[in-house]
């Protein structure tokens, strides 16, 4: 599983955003922890997008 983790840096998060993304990676919360995204309905972002 380890060889499937993203390692990478990635651009655009708040200092916040970034520090949980680095202990996300280093492991600081519990081993492979991951951070699931909300599940955003395909309906709700139409009115927005279009």
């Amino acid at each position: 599983m380890d060889s499937n983790r993203f390692t990478g840096e990635l651009a655009g998060f708040t200092p916040d955003e970034s520090s949980v993304f680095a202990a996300l990676k280093d492991n600081t919360f519990g081993k492979s922890l991951r951070l699931e995204q909300e599940r955003i309905g395909y309906a709700w972002l139409l009115d927005p997008l279009v």
